[in-house]
């Protein structure tokens, strides 16, 4: 146990160097990703300090060729991605904001009817949820029923079916 480990215990996998740095411009980001040793990527290491390090060069210049690249090797290797807001129960509705940037979707409530549906909000251009209420009462629409969101002309409310028989902006 002369390097702190149990015997038969092996050892740790050399750490993965390919996170971008916040300061970096989008192609350092990228070519920083691109040259990575993704051999040497843990997901239960990496994958939390990655995802910082993506959101803080989303926050600086938008989605960029290093998150798509991100994507499609932790894809490759198996990783099922998902954002953190989500649903409990089935979606039963969504829609299209008239002006096409955003897309409203809710969900039923799930096994636990207590805690109620969710509405989200995602942009279109980016696929990122820019907005979420969950705790809605009953949940949102109802399986094989159209139509339970529908967005104002002017694109500034949504209106939604709930909790069996109500209705709400």
């Amino acid at each position: 146990m002369l390097d702190g480990r149990e015997p038969g215990t092996p050892p740790p996998s050399p750490p993965f160097t390919g996170l971008p740095d916040e300061r970096m411009r989008p192609d350092q980001a990228l070519d920083t990703l691109e040259n990575a040793d993704w051999s040497a990527f843990s997901p239960e290491r990496d994958t939390v300090p990655l995802r910082d390090a993506l959101q803080a060069l989303e926050h600086a210049h938008g989605v960029t060729g290093a998150h798509r690249l991100a994507t499609t090797r932790l894809r490759a290797a198996g990783a099922l991605l998902r954002h953190s807001d989500v649903h409990h129960g089935p979606l039963n509705g969504h829609a299209l904001s008239p002006d096409g940037r955003h897309l409203a979707v809710g969900g039923g409530t799930g096994d636990d009817y207590d805690r109620g549906g969710v509405l989200q909000l995602f942009e279109v251009a980016t696929g990122r949820c820019v907005h979420a209420i969950d705790g809605i009462l009953g949940g949102i629409g109802f399986p094989d029923y159209a139509r339970s969101l529908q967005w104002s002309a002017d694109g500034t409310r949504i209106a939604l079916e709930y909790n069996t028989n109500a209705t709400g902006v």
